[in-house]
């Protein structure tokens, strides 16, 4: 079993925009200052140093952020590396609907990995 974040969007744009959300959350973390998370921001990188980018990008790296394909190849890649059978799934996403949209779109891309559905 392996623990990911996913965030899907129609596009890997959107997603990485979503995405600035945990990306700030892990920063705030670092700083001391734990809050709730915070919503998406237009330039990720002026809210924080290279140092903490750094260390948040090694905190996140099991992350698969974009459109339904850019997630299907990054599953694809860590279930064969790590020849997990089984995933547990994060989306720490801000609005409520996009995160519904991309639980949605992650159910297509379980589909398209040949998971078998429950019931």
């Amino acid at each position: 079993m392996v623990a990911v974040n996913v965030i899907a969007a129609d596009d890997d744009a959107t997603a990485q925009r979503l995405f600035t959300s945990a990306q700030q959350a892990f920063t705030n973390i670092i700083r001391g200052s734990r809050a709730q998370l915070p919503p998406p921001v237009e330039d990720i990188e002026a809210h924080w140093s290279a140092g903490e980018k750094a260390h948040v990008s090694n905190a996140l790296s099991r992350s698969y952020v974009g459109s339904a394909d850019t997630v299907r190849e990054g599953l694809e890649s860590v279930i064969a590396e790590t020849k997990a059978d089984e995933l547990i799934v994060a989306a720490a996403i801000h609005d409520h609907l996009a995160r519904v949209h991309s639980y949605e779109i992650l159910a297509t891309v379980r589909q398209a990995l040949g998971a078998p559905l429950p019931g």
